[in-house]
């Protein structure tokens, strides 16, 4: 098919109108960093406020399982968010298997870790937990946000779900060191309830991100015409 000079001088000049000069980004361990920061930074700060009383209680083993495995999922999040920052990076796991790759390896390792434990009130301290550490994904999804601007994301949904993913992370770590509750249904449930909470609100964020990116591109494609 053979594309009429009007139309590509059309696309050139809707090309040509938005092209600005550009800084370079910071490498790319300079945003891994930041994005470590952020997280230990609250992690800690949450997990002080609150008390350590769940780490308290765990055996050497325990702590080396479970901390052992949220450290490699922030991590597996945080180098999957930089590369996607920097469109053509290079990806040894899909950014859209990354999130669900995390969920697995610590439904794993959490189960593994405690054992069942049933509780009167499994509702009630639930919710409770919940209540504890959501607050703490919340300001760490903005900064991680805020870092993310820096780049050119090329697919909202994914970054989105990745970064919500990295806020629920947050929140999870700080339950661990917080709750000293054994029951390995409430850990399951409810700790991680807070990496899903966090996973799918960035999921619904990013679609809402890539449904306005469509909405604009149309509209330049109507002032065009």
């Amino acid at each position: 098919m053979t594309l009429s000079p009007a139309l590509l001088r059309r696309v050139e000049i809707q090309v040509l109108a938005d092209l600005k000069p550009v800084k370079c980004l910071p490498p790319a361990r300079f945003f891994l960093l930041a994005f470590a920061a952020v997280f230990l930074l609250l992690a800690a700060g949450g997990a002080y406020r609150l008390g350590p009383y769940g780490w308290l209680w765990l055996t050497a083993v325990q702590r080396i399982e479970v901390f052992g495995s949220l450290a490699a999922s922030a991590t597996l999040l945080g180098v999957s968010l930089v590369r996607q920052m920097v469109p053509g990076s290079n990806h040894r796991i899909s950014p859209a298997m990354v999130p669900v790759g995390v969920f697995v390896l610590l439904l794993l390792a959490l189960a593994g870790a405690f054992h069942y434990s049933p509780e009167p009130n499994a509702l009630g301290s639930g919710i409770s937990c919940l209540r504890a550490g959501i607050p703490y994904g919340l300001p760490a999804a903005l900064m991680f946000w805020l870092l993310l601007r820096r780049g050119f994301v090329l697919s909202p949904r994914v970054t989105g779900t990745a970064a919500g993913a990295l806020a629920g992370l947050v929140a999870l770590t700080i339950l661990e060191v917080h709750c000293p509750n054994p029951d390995v249904l409430h850990i399951i449930t409810f700790h991680l309830g807070a990496l899903v909470i966090g996973t799918v609100g960035g999921f619904m964020v990013g679609s809402a991100g890539a449904f306005c990116q469509v909405g604009a591109r149309w509209a330049d494609v109507g002032r065009g015409d």
